[in-house]
């Protein structure tokens, strides 16, 4: 079954209800590290006692990434009135933002909810996945 979420949130699901929750590239481009905490608790929140979340999320990103010079031009030339398509495909500029958190900070985090990182997997200094149960 496929279902569309459009809330900030997934209290469409009840809790403990899923065996696995899967989130891959999608927790960086949230709009900032609060909103990034909101949806690992409502992962936690939703995945059964015993099951396994596994998402991925920068353990960094570089000072060019941070500053996000592609993103902000974006804003500013949209905010002049520029046509989205042209900026995306010609200019190949992005409104999507990137963001990062430590190992250090996600384990805190995912202590703070409940749940145990049982493994990370550093596919490198930048990319880790982690595995954390309930």
């Amino acid at each position: 079954r496929f279902v569309l979420n459009t809330a900030d949130d997934l209290r469409t699901f009840e809790s403990g209800s899923f065996d696995l929750v899967y989130s891959r590239y999608v927790l960086q481009h949230l709009p900032g590290r609060a909103m990034v905490r909101s949806y690992l608790a409502e992962f936690m929140r939703v995945l059964r006692p015993g099951g396994l979340l596994v998402f991925q999320l920068p353990n960094r990103i570089g000072l060019l990434h941070r500053l996000q010079p592609r993103r902000r031009l974006y804003g500013l030339l949209r905010w002049l009135g520029l046509d989205e398509r042209m900026l995306l495909e010609r200019l190949e500029l992005t409104p999507m933002r990137m963001g990062f958190m430590t190992e250090e900070a996600v384990t805190r985090v995912m202590s703070d909810l409940g749940g145990k990182v049982v493994r990370v997997e550093r596919a490198s200094a930048v990319e880790h996945t982690y595995f954390v149960t309930r």
